[in-house]
């Protein structure tokens, strides 16, 4: 379930208190994210399967990590604040990937893929949490992050 952070109050109180001109420039600007954001997703998902392959150099991964930064910005500029979240982390991780201090594993991959199909139905539902699994995704992604390294490396 996902773990009210207060993003979603203020995001209503802001909602309540603009005029119809900012609510529909709102709405504009969030028809001009949609496919903004599938870029972004697709440059992450491909990105994934070709750093899981082993065949991603480090201008991709720099990419990469520039798409979920771009994503998140998008996502807050639009007020869709779950999805900014999870970005947040996937930006972290994909951080800590190019600076390479963390090397994912095969299970650490499959959590960034579904961190990134859960931001794809977010993006397809307007920002919505299609099935609460925003926290859970993101308490997953987060642990990813605080796992123990192995030598050398720190969380």
């Amino acid at each position: 379930m996902w773990k009210d952070t207060g993003s979603d109050r203020k995001l209503v109180a802001g909602l309540a208190m603009m005029n119809q001109s900012e609510r529909e420039f709102l709405e504009e600007l969030r028809k001009d994210f949609a496919p903004e954001a599938e870029e972004y997703i697709q440059t992450i998902v491909t990105g994934l399967l070709d750093m899981e392959e082993g065949t991603v150099s480090g201008e991709e991964v720099e990419e990469i990590f520039r798409a979920a930064h771009s994503l998140k910005g998008a996502a807050q500029a639009v007020q869709m604040p779950r999805i900014s979240e999870v970005c947040q982390v996937m930006e972290t991780i994909f951080s800590e990937i190019k600076k390479g201090i963390f090397h994912p594993s095969g299970q650490e991959f499959d959590i960034l893929q579904r961190a990134s199909d859960l931001i794809a139905d977010m993006v397809a539902s307007g920002g919505e949490d299609p099935g609460g699994r925003a926290g859970e995704i993101k308490k997953s992604l987060e642990a990813v992050l605080s796992a123990p390294r192995g030598p050398g490396f720190t969380a």
